[in-house]
């Protein structure tokens, strides 16, 4: 039987080019709709049969040429109507129409003439409507109307509310992702009071963290089937895409019920709520769909959230091991956090934490065995305008030569960070915290350090970026009753921090050969002092 592909294009650009959280969650309720409403509409009233949808993507099956027809210019309608660029493509199998959604239908507004959305400054408009909604592009208020209704995060809600890890504390209080934190002289007096209570429980320091997720090897698991026969294929295929679906949407939903569990606990009751008696909730959960999640969360559960999604993830994706032939029956989830203002632009803040996802997916991928890529974590904290890459800004601030040292003739190249990091480990037992090879280890050295003040903490990460001769000074400068490990372990920092004689070096380095010859000496300490600082901003309240 024919299939007739759909794909929505430039789906981040559709969400984000109002860059206010209200129009974002508009958008990604548009798009929600689109996938979970719209589209089943269309197939049922067409005589389809819809084999996946997810995601802006999907896949219909129909009998007929003009069941195709319809489903088509049903779609094109819709797509028209909500203002999203559309990718269409008919193909005799499955595999085909995934591959083959080429021709595109672009959204042109009907009318050109007139004075720029007031909004958004992206398409023309009439003056319709009333107030500020005068001048604004019927697009943009659409997604301004979805964000009001916000169906997407109230389903969400309902399903989270079922989920075991749901906190007992939240069971009979109505609840609410936020959805806006920045009131403008538009809003009226219900989102300003819903902005002024996200803030208070976002912790009253204007933070959060962009989290960004996406699955590892899905593209191993399409080519693993290449050789079946078309009809298996085309099965194989549509039951992997709605197994994904799934174990994405199960791991997320476990993951942020735990992580509001969590924070509900952490708050000890004190919980803003609005007149109504509703709770904003400092999540925001604003794409699911496929293997990608990208969420807003409260900085002090961000790694958490991350950690519990990757693994119920790969948990799940071991219940159904037919659908991942090329790793070993199971799938891995890897993440990208970004810890920013509430003011930095989103429509930045987004790709940059994308960019820290692939940075992690990229330093673990292993396409050599039958294994998934482990699930990895790599994360930044912006405090000022980001305007390099991870990578950039690490080989500036946290990377460099010592002419010092020149072990083999070759200078030694120094590294103050090891991110990314594999989230977890094997189940074997682990290194030493100070050898953290996973974030679970690296969060135990963060504990290890919170005994030394933040000033000396912040003393270190400067004067470790010095030269060795200088690094060596400062280390037999540092204050003998510095410890870390509390009552059950304690060792001296300076003994820890040691570099001189090698027979002698302390825990916090690690030297390590490279491919050509050359060697790098790298510690975990700026990572785990990074984690802690993270926490230290978010102690003050500033709002």
């Amino acid at each position: 039987m024919p299939y007739i592909a759909y794909d929505i294009r430039g789906i981040q650009q559709y969400i984000f080019s109002v860059p206010k959280l209200k129009f974002i969650v508009g958008g990604s309720v548009v798009l929600d709709r689109f996938d979970n409403e719209y589209v089943p509409q269309i197939a049922g009233n067409s005589g389809g049969q819809i084999r996946f949808s997810g995601g802006g993507k999907g896949i219909i099956e129909f009998c007929k040429t003009e069941d195709g027809t319809r489903i088509k210019d049903g779609l094109l309608k819709t797509a028209k109507t909500l203002g999203v660029d559309l990718r269409l493509g008919v193909a005799g199998s499955l595999a085909e129409a995934l591959e083959g959604a080429e021709e595109l239908f672009p959204f042109v507004p009907d009318c050109l003439d007139g004075e720029p959305c007031g909004v958004s400054g992206l398409w023309p408009t009439g003056a319709e409507g009333k107030g500020w909604l005068a001048n604004v592009h019927p697009v943009v208020r659409r997604k301004y109307e979805e964000y009001k209704t916000d169906e997407f995060g109230a389903r969400i809600l309902e399903e989270l509310s079922k989920r075991p890890e749901w906190p007992t504390a939240l069971e009979d209080v109505p609840c609410l992702f936020m959805k806006n934190v920045s009131p403008d002289r538009n809003d009226d007096e219900g989102e300003q009071a819903h902005a002024r209570a996200a803030q208070r429980n976002l912790g009253s320091r204007n933070r959060w963290a962009v989290v960004a997720m996406d699955g590892n090897d899905i593209g191993r698991q399409q080519r693993a089937l290449d050789k079946l026969p078309d009809r298996e294929k085309d099965d194989a295929l549509a039951n992997m895409s709605r197994q994904l679906r799934e174990c994405t949407r199960n791991a997320f939903l476990a993951g942020l019920a735990g992580a509001i569990a969590a924070w509900a606990k952490q708050s000890d009751g004190k919980i803003e709520r609005l007149n109504t008696g509703e709770a904003v909730l400092p999540f925001r959960p604003l794409i699911l769909g496929g293997d990608d999640i990208l969420a807003l969360c409260h900085v002090a559960h961000a790694f958490e959230l991350a950690r519990n999604i990757a693994r119920t993830f790969e948990t799940e994706s071991a219940k159904t091991p037919e659908c991942w032939p090329a790793t070993g029956g199971k799938l891995a989830m890897s993440a990208g956090v970004l810890f920013c203002g509430v003011g930095y632009p989103l429509h930045t803040a987004i790709p940059y934490a994308e960019s820290l996802l692939a940075s992690a997916k990229g330093r673990f991928r292993d396409t050599s065995g039958e294994k998934p890529s482990p699930a990895a974590i790599d994360w930044e904290s912006a405090t000022e305008n980001l305007l390099d890459s991870p990578a950039a800004r690490r080989r500036r601030e946290l990377c460099f030569v010592d002419q010092d040292l020149q072990p083999g003739g070759r200078p030694l190249e120094v590294s103050l960070t090891r991110r990314p990091y594999r989230l977890y480990g094997d189940g074997k037992p682990g290194n030493d915290a100070w050898n953290a090879e996973t974030f679970d280890e690296l969060a135990r050295l963060s504990e290890l350090l919170e005994a030394i003040p933040p000033s000396a903490r912040m003393e270190i990460r400067r004067r470790l970026r010095a030269p060795w001769a200088d690094r060596c000074a400062f280390v037999a400068s540092l204050n003998k009753n510095l410890v870390v490990g509390g009552k059950s372990e304690p060792e001296r920092l300076s003994d820890l921090l040691q570099e001189y004689p090698a027979e002698r070096r302390g825990k916090a380095w690690r030297d390590k050969d490279q491919p050509n010859g050359s060697k790098i000496r790298d510690t975990a300490l700026c990572d785990a002092i990074a984690i802690l600082e993270e926490s230290r901003r978010m102690s003050v309240e500033t709002a």
